[in-house]
């Protein structure tokens, strides 16, 4: 008799001739961990503004369909676009760095959940201060005592440095790696941005937008969860598939790449095999004792003997529809 396994997700439930969506998270409804507030529960409609540089940015709507919490350094949640322009028709990844609901950030910062309220003591920070509060080049963690005598405001100006930082430093992982995206890394379809509001003061609405990436959806399982899924006789070459994927990766200069089992994906190249392994997930170790901090873009290194205007590659627009182009040499 066949018992119903425990592990396989509730949301949705996978088809017998595929295998459980990506992702290490397990999919919950929405808001749970994050609050009332969260727009990402499936079934809501998200507006996004996608970026077409050098064109206006495009606003579609999209229908959140998997939400992956907890959220750790971005808000991961799989969508599909209404009227998709080509190349992002079907189920895609949407890796928001919302400071809102990024709750390990937030934790792991000393910033409490976020509310109106705290929204409120960012904007009259930023009103009595300027804007420079929003450029501290600093991502340190606070200690416990200086954390204490941060106001509101303070906290919330900090997380949204580090956020920033996250966003920008993937997005230049993303760019130097273009010749490894699809096979050990997700496609990376192109950039966007979610604008959001909240009521202020006096009935004025307070306005922002969070940046985003728009990548591949894989259809797999994390390898943390290889016995599971796969018989022993399969374990070695999955495992050497992952160690030779954390080896392309350390050549390219992500020295400090967390190669956790939960950041790595087991996916078929082909229905019948074989597996390959991919990593979803950038995040560094915390292991710099120097004063360092882990979001330098430095992390990131060229390859040796290769020119700047080689190592990089953009994504661009091609007649309404998003594409990454290889290098032009």
């Amino acid at each position: 008799m066949q018992t119903e396994n425990p592990l396989r997700y509730p949301n949705p439930q996978p088809s017998p001739d595929c295998l459980n969506p990506l992702y290490q998270f397990h999919p919950r409804l929405g808001g749970e961990i994050t609050g009332e507030l969260s727009p990402y529960f499936p079934g809501n409609r998200i507006l996004l503004r996608l970026d077409r540089d050098p064109d206006p940015p495009l606003k579609i709507f999209c229908k959140v369909v998997h939400v992956f919490e907890p959220f750790d350094t971005a808000c991961v949640i799989a969508i599909s676009l209404e009227e998709p322009p080509a190349g992002l028709e079907g189920l895609l990844i949407a890796k928001v760095f919302d400071r809102r609901f990024a709750i390990a950030q937030r934790l792991k910062h000393g910033c409490e959940y976020w509310s109106r309220a705290i929204e409120v003591g960012l904007r009259n920070l930023i009103r009595c201060r300027g804007s420079s509060v929003l450029e501290s080049p600093s991502t340190e963690v606070p200690s416990g005592e200086d954390s204490k005598r941060w106001c509101v405001g303070r906290r919330e100006a900090r997380i949204m440095v580090v956020m920033r930082k996250y966003y920008m430093t993937e997005c230049e992982t993303y760019r130097r790696l273009t010749d490894l995206q699809g096979r050990y890394i997700p496609w990376c379809l192109g950039t966007f941005h979610m604008p959001w509001e909240v009521p202020g003061s006096k009935g004025r609405p307070l306005r922002w937008s969070c940046p985003g990436l728009l990548l591949q959806y894989i259809t797999g399982f994390p390898l943390e969860r290889l016995a599971y899924y796969m018989p022993r006789q399969a374990w070695k070459s999955v495992c050497e598939d992952a160690a030779h994927v954390e080896r392309i990766l350390k050549d390219r200069g992500l020295q400090i790449l967390d190669t956790n089992p939960k950041n790595l994906v087991v996916w078929p190249e082909n229905p019948r095999g074989p597996f390959k392994v991919m990593i979803v997930n950038f995040a560094m170790r915390n292991t710099h004792k120097s004063g360092t901090n882990d979001l330098d873009p430095k992390a990131v290194k060229p390859e040796p003997d290769t020119e700047k205007p080689e190592e990089c590659a953009s994504l661009e627009t091609l007649h309404g529809g998003f594409q990454s182009l290889d290098n032009v040499k």
